[in-house]
């Protein structure tokens, strides 16, 4: 797995690519979504785009950077383009656990009225 942050429209964006499974999870992404809120910004936006595989654990670590970012003030919004992590999303009863958008220009512009 690898963490990319940047800042797009003024908005911390952390990118996701790889694998966020039990076998490839680290305290990467945890550490650089938390680095962000109340740094740079109470919202921040996690780019999922480009993950090849999401299990529960993955699902799991995602809930618990919203609980750690909600605690600090703040919180994350998900975005995905593709189909495919919806069904665990929709399993999993976490649609309403977080914003999520399937286009970064609007979760960035939402995320911006946010605060």
């Amino acid at each position: 797995m690898e963490i990319r942050t940047r800042t797009e429209y003024g908005r911390t964006i952390v990118e996701v690519v790889g694998d966020l499974t039990l076998g490839g999870f680290d305290q990467r992404l945890e550490a650089a979504v938390l680095g962000s809120i109340g740094k740079d910004d109470l919202s921040v936006v996690v780019d999922l785009s480009a993950v090849d595989e999401l299990d529960r654990f993955g699902l799991g670590r995602l809930v618990c950077c919203q609980a750690a970012a909600r605690a600090k003030g703040g919180e994350i919004a998900l975005l995905w383009t593709s189909d495919r992590p919806w069904d665990l999303v929709t399993l999993a009863g976490l649609v309403g656990a977080f914003r999520i958008y399937r286009d970064l220009d609007r979760a960035v512009a939402e995320r911006r009225g946010a605060e």
